[in-house]
């Protein structure tokens, strides 16, 4: 099994509380978007082609991280809000150029832009909805 990645959108309360050992997409419903994988530098990539900021930079910048299980196979961290803004006020928008500029870094090689652009505008629904809610949005991977 590889690593799995979701997407979710948490109150502060809820993702303090987080049970990290037990990962299940499904109980998050409506706030849950599957990451299928992406994780760490591919996002990175994807805040670079977003905001500009160099790939290194955003690299070298410790994250946000709410919670890590005490094996360190799975964590919850949360994303830049300038991130989450970048991607809510392109909600419904068309994705399809950054998801080919996204599939030109080293560490996306053989994603088809038609899979990405699907995830992007997924991610900027929930972050719509999370901007306009009182939650955070989250990326827990487990491996």
């Amino acid at each position: 099994m590889g690593v799995l990645t979701t997407f979710v959108a948490l109150t502060t309360d809820d993702a303090e509380r987080v049970d990290l050992s037990f990962f299940d997409q499904t109980a998050f419903g409506e706030w849950a978007v599957d990451g299928r994988g992406l994780f760490d530098v591919e996002l990175a990539a994807l805040e670079e082609v977003l905001t500009g900021r160099e790939l290194f930079e955003i690299l070298a910048e410790p994250g946000d991280f709410v919670a890590e299980n005490p094996d360190a196979t799975a964590t919850l961290r949360r994303l830049e809000p300038e991130v989450v803004n970048m991607l809510a006020d392109r909600a419904g928008g068309d994705w399809l150029p950054t998801a080919q500029r996204w599939t030109e870094y080293e560490e996306l090689e053989g994603a088809e832009p038609a899979d990405l652009e699907s995830l992007l505008v997924e991610l900027a629904d929930l972050a719509d909805r999370t901007r306009r809610s009182d939650r955070q949005l989250y990326l827990w991977v487990s491996l």
